[in-house]
């Protein structure tokens, strides 16, 4: 009994078939990934900030340009802990313009945003923006400050 090779046509199906499944496959996986975000490239900015919002739509967000500026002399780190931060868990660095002034731009969707500054692991707030009474266990401070995005 002498075993012949796999014809043509056996090939062909079974390269047809393993395509096919591929395929399949990945498609599937597109609605998982959503691959399929309108969301326009040009306006999504290289900040941290992006990374850590998600937006969970079909439909276009435009994102406004916001800067934080803080004020402090002989202070060696400033950083900013917002709603959009997760508060005290994923706070973000101002970088060190000048001897007291700290400073961060970020492209944030239209809004209303809660914040603090830690200067050197102290809570204060941004005296230059509108305040709000805030009582969450994330937050050292009753008062924060408030900025619109528009």
């Amino acid at each position: 009994m002498k075993c012949k090779g796999i014809s043509f046509f056996s090939l062909f199906f079974y390269i047809a078939a393993l395509i096919f499944f591929v395929f399949a496959g990945l498609n599937a996986c597109a609605d998982f990934f959503d691959f399929t975000s309108k969301a326009n490239p040009s306006l999504i900015a290289k900040s941290e900030t992006q990374k850590l919002l998600e937006v969970n739509t079909k439909q276009e967000v435009s994102f406004t340009k916001v800067k934080f500026n803080f004020s402090a002399k002989d202070a060696s780190e400033v950083l900013l802990c917002a709603d959009f931060t997760a508060w005290n868990k994923n706070p973000l660095s101002l970088e060190k313009i000048s001897d007291d002034l700290f400073s961060k731009t970020l492209f944030l969707p239209k809004g209303e945003y809660k914040y603090y500054f830690l200067v050197d692991g102290k809570a204060q707030k941004d005296d230059s923006a509108p305040a709000v009474n805030l009582d969450l266990k994330d937050c050292p401070l009753p008062e924060i400050s408030l900025k619109n995005v528009l």
